[in-house]
């Protein structure tokens, strides 16, 4: 009773994107907006524990960092669950 295996298929992904289907423009949108935004913010590794707080631990820094990521992979599963049905 379980599903089947779900598979990527990236070629129907870049035809969607490429007929500008929203789904897919909006992934990508996203996607480089997030980077985008990361890379310009990044403070550089030398200041990387500097500028929050005088007493944050780079440790702590790395916790919370790990904390956001699992964050956003738990908040993506529902929709993924939805597109399945």
């Amino acid at each position: 009773m379980s599903a089947p295996e779900s598979t990527v298929d990236i070629e129907q992904f870049v035809t969607n994107l490429l007929a500008f289907r929203s789904r897919e423009v909006t992934m990508v949108g996203a996607t480089l907006a997030v980077l985008g935004t990361a890379i310009a913010l990044f403070p550089g590794l030398e200041h990387i524990d500097q500028g929050v707080q005088s007493d944050l631990l780079v440790g702590l820094l790395a916790a919370l960092g790990l904390i956001a990521i699992v964050a956003v992979v738990l908040l993506a599963i529902p929709p993924r669950m939805l597109n399945r049905f």
